[in-house]
């Protein structure tokens, strides 16, 4: 199932903690995911870690998606999955 805006979330101690990628693909289908959800909690039956999840960067939104975000998606018992891939088409960075 490809999904938008859906936030994931691995650490049931810290349940806030996670990301909100633009897209990702979770398979299967969490129970539930043909009505929509707004989370996919790792911890919760039949959910499981997305597949891919991609998060668009923009010159507007890169300090929020590289800075804050980043920091607050781990917390100090589980930090976030090393997933973080760059793609800089104009080479300005």
């Amino acid at each position: 199932m490809v999904l938008g805006n859906v936030a994931v979330r691995w650490d049931r101690a810290h349940p806030k903690f996670g990301v909100d990628p633009d897209v990702l693909l979770v398979e299967p289908t969490p129970p539930g995911g043909e009505r929509g959800f707004t989370s996919v909690c790792t911890w919760e039956l039949g959910h499981r870690p997305p597949r891919v999840a991609v998060e668009v960067v923009s010159e507007s939104t890169a300090a929020k998606d590289y800075g804050e975000e980043l920091h607050k998606s781990g917390s100090s018992t589980n930090p976030p999955p090393p997933t973080t891939l760059g793609q800089d088409p104009t080479g300005d960075t």
